[in-house]
C-alpha cells in the first residue's frame, strides 16, 4: 500500500468537500450531503472517475459563474461581484487545478492500485 502521504492542495480540496458535506448536513440537505460524501470518500480511496467526474463538474460551474456575472454586472454593487467570483469561479478553477495536477493523479493511481511507492510507474516514451 501507498506510504506516501496525500499532497497539500488534495488535503485542502478534501476538506473544502468535507465542509461542503458538513454544511449540506447542518442545512437539512441529506441527499446532497450523500452525495458529497460518496465523492469525498472516492477521492480518499483513489478511484480515478471520481476525480475526473469533479474535474468536469468544476468546468460546469465555472461556465455557470461566468453566466452569473455577466448578467449580474450591470446590477449588482462591484464587492457583490468580487465575492461572487472570488468563491463562484475561485474554488471550481482549484479543483480543476489541483485535481489535474501530476502529483495528485499518481497518489490517486497509487493509493487505488496499492503500488509502492518504490515502484516507478512512468511508461517509457519510443
Amino acid at each position: 500500500m501507498s506510504q506516501k502521504t496525500m499532497p497539500g492542495l488534495l488535503v485542502v480540496v478534501v476538506g473544502l468537500m468535507g465542509l461542503g458535506v458538513v454544511l449540506n448536513l447542518a442545512s437539512g440537505a441529506i441527499l446532497s450531503a450523500i452525495i458529497g460524501g460518496a465523492l469525498v470518500f472516492g477521492v480518499l480511496v483513489g478511484n480515478n472517475g471520481v476525480r475526473q467526474f469533479l474535474r468536469g463538474i468544476a468546468v460546469l460551474q465555472m461556465m455557470f459563474a461566468v453566466w452569473v456575472l455577466a448578467m449580474a454586472s450591470g446590477r449588482l454593487s462591484s464587492g457583490v461581484l468580487a465575492v461572487i467570483a472570488l468563491f463562484g469561479l475561485g474554488i471550481p478553477v482549484f479543483y480543476f487545478y489541483t485535481l489535474g495536477r501530476d502529483d495528485v493523479r499518481d497518489w490517486m493511481f497509487r493509493k487505488n492500485f496499492h503500488v509502492p511507492d518504490d515502484v516507478d510507474t512512468d511508461v517509457p516514451k519510443l
